[in-house]
């Protein structure tokens, strides 16, 4: 398994969370569901991409 420094990737997470509050449609801003699936497949993706950049630098 790779192994992935825990800053990095907290930073990755808490920087993906900060976008995507920023990119919230109206909808989302009023439906906390909504919101919340966006935010789910938001931060999995940031830490699939820590893990692919890792793999990839072969850390």
């Amino acid at each position: 398994m790779t192994e992935i420094d825990f800053g990095t990737l907290v930073s990755a997470v808490v920087d993906e969370l900060a976008c995507t509050a920023s990119e919230l449609s109206e909808d989302e801003r009023t439906d906390t569901d909504a919101a919340l699936e966006r935010y789910k497949r938001n931060v999995i993706g940031a830490i699939r991409t820590v893990f692919d950049e890792a793999e990839g630098k072969g850390v």
